[in-house]
C-alpha cells in the first residue's frame, strides 16, 4: 500500500490504474492493488442466475396491460416482501418468484395470473427407502389432486439433538402434481455425495405452490427421521 501525497496540480485521484486502484482510508488517499475477485460461481448458482435472465427478459415481453393484471393480483393474494410483512409485493416481484418456481420444476413462464383459490395442504413430510432401496420422499396431502408443485429443501444427517436451522439446506425439485412419492436418490447423491441412512436425522423446509394461479404458501420447517422400508 503506498500512500499518495498531493501537489498544486494534482489536488484528487480516483479509478485505477492498470492492476491498481486508489482507495480513500483513514490514513489518506492511499493506492494499492485490485483485491482478486471471488471465488467462481457453482454450476447451480450459475443456472439460476440464466433463470433470472430469462425471467427479465419475459417480463420485458409483457404488455402494459399485462403488468398491470400482476400488480393488480397482490390484492387478492396478499403477498409480502420476505423482510417485511406488512409490505405488499410488487406485481414484478410476484412475477419473478412465482415464475422461478416454476422454472425449477420444469414448467412454462405464466404470462397471465390466473385467479384460482389454492386449497388443501401438506400436513407432514417423510423420508425414507422402497423396497427397491431407493430414497423416497412422500408428502402428506389433506386434499390430493389440487394441482400443486413443491419446492423441498433437504440438509445431511444431523445430530439428532441439533436445533432446526435452515444453514445447509439444499433444493430438491418435485416436477409432479399427480404423486405424492418421489425417488430423489439422484438428486441427493448429487447434492451431498452420499444418501442417509435409517435413522439419520434430518433438517428440511416445504414449500408449496399452486400450478395455476400465482399463490404460494409459506414455508414448513422441521425435522424428520430416515425410516425403513415397511412392506
Amino acid at each position: 500500500m503506498a500512500r499518495i501525497k498531493y501537489a498544486s496540480i494534482v489536488s484528487n485521484v480516483s479509478g485505477s490504474v492498470g492492476s491498481a486502484t486508489f482507495q480513500k482510508s483513514a490514513f489518506g488517499d492511499t493506492l494499492r492493488n485490485k483485491p482478486r475477485p471471488r471465488k467462481s460461481a457453482s454450476s447451480s448458482q450459475l443456472y439460476i442466475r440464466s433463470l433470472m435472465v430469462k425471467l427479465h427478459a419475459a417480463w420485458a415481453d409483457l404488455t402494459d396491460v399485462e403488468r398491470k393484471q400482476w400488480n393488480q393480483f397482490i390484492s387478492y393474494s396478499s403477498s409480502t416482501i420476505r423482510r417485511d410483512h406488512a409490505v405488499l409485493q410488487s406485481g414484478h416481484s410476484l412475477f419473478l418468484q412465482y415464475n422461478m418456481l416454476r422454472l425449477l420444476t420444469d414448467l412454462a413462464i405464466m404470462e397471465l395470473p390466473l385467479y384460482q383459490p389454492l386449497t388443501g395442504i401438506f400436513d407432514s413430510i417423510q423420508l425414507g427407502f422402497d423396497d427397491l432401496g431407493a430414497l423416497e420422499l412422500t408428502l402428506e396431502d389433506e386434499y390430493p389432486g389440487t394441482k400443486t408443485f413443491s419446492v423441498v429443501q433437504l440438509s445431511p444427517p444431523r445430530r439428532p439433538s441439533l436445533s432446526f436451522t435452515r444453514s445447509g439446506l439444499r433444493g430438491i425439485h418435485i416436477a409432479s402434481d399427480d404423486e405424492l412419492d418421489f425417488d430423489i436418490t439422484s438428486q441427493y447423491v448429487s447434492i451431498f455425495g452420499s444418501i442417509p441412512i435409517v435413522g439419520d436425522t434430518i433438517h428440511y423446509s416445504l414449500r408449496r405452490f399452486s400450478t395455476i394461479s400465482p399463490l404460494i404458501q409459506n414455508p414448513i420447517y422441521g425435522k424428520l427421521i430416515v425410516h425403513a422400508y415397511e412392506p
